[in-house]
């Protein structure tokens, strides 16, 4: 899928379910999710990230964070209460009209939309933290990949980024799918695929993974430190990690 076509279907989730598009509960679709219940999962989850860092001995200036995919802002407005500045950024436009909507942090928190596949309208060396979570895994590698080298060069001397991204599916243990199951379940695919984008009119939400090793071997062709790398349950489907990077 083509970053514009990732555009069109993020646009189209933030304008029928904006809230579900970010955090896909099953029983919070079709705008059931409560405004300060599902902003609580984003304080959660970063209190939990400032946690971690902790336990690696990490320590992160708390000058500006980096919110990548930030949809309406659920962690955004999270890293505020860290960070003295703030930026979330989304491809989406009516995300980001969300986001301005839910923001309560004034000036200290911004969002702003970027639909294209680098991070040019950042300088180099501007963001003391960068994260981003089940974000990546929704675009090619061929993109997820640019941005991560776009982390590492908005990061600044010491700024560390943590991002999780799946690495390959999960297979079913002691199954090796014959041929013809594996042509059935294609061809399954791609009427579920058509159902849901012509029938329901819905948009879509791909998955992608990148191998470890590949995210590794690119992380070491720059002056970063790899700090860690952790087994990440956000998807059951997938093998996922959440890696943990300081610039040096």
């Amino acid at each position: 899928m083509d970053i514009q076509r990732l555009k069109e279907n993020w646009n189209e989730w933030g304008k029928k379910d904006p809230l579900w598009g970010v955090l896909t509960w099953s029983d919070k679709k079709n705008n059931q999710w409560e405004p300060s219940e599902f902003f609580k999962t984003g304080d959660l989850e970063i209190k939990s990230v400032f946690e971690y860092l902790k336990s690696k001995n990490i320590q992160v200036k708390n000058g500006h964070a980096l919110d990548f995919g930030c949809g309406v802002g659920r962690l955004t407005q999270a890293l505020a209460k860290e960070f003295t500045h703030v930026t979330g950024v989304d491809i989406a436009p009516s995300m980001i009209e969300h986001a301005n909507r839910y923001n309560s942090w004034g000036d200290r928190c911004r969002y702003i939309v970027n639909d294209s596949d680098n991070l040019e309208l950042f300088s180099d060396n501007s963001f003391d933290f960068v994260y981003t979570n089940i974000v990546l895994q929704h675009m090619e590698p061929k993109y997820s990949m640019k941005y991560l080298q776009e982390f590492i060069r908005i990061l600044s001397v010491g700024g560390v980024a943590v991002f999780q991204l799946p690495s390959e599916r999960r297979l079913k243990k002691n199954k090796k799918p014959s041929i013809g199951s594996r042509i059935k379940r294609k061809l399954k695919s791609l009427i579920i695929r058509y159902t849901v984008r012509k029938v329901k009119d819905e948009p879509v939400m791909e998955m992608y993974g990148v191998k470890r090793e590949d995210v590794v071997d690119m992380v070491n062709q720059y002056r970063v430190k790899i700090i860690d790398i952790a087994d990440d349950n956000s998807t059951s489907k997938w093998i996922s990690y959440r890696y943990c990077i300081q610039k040096i």
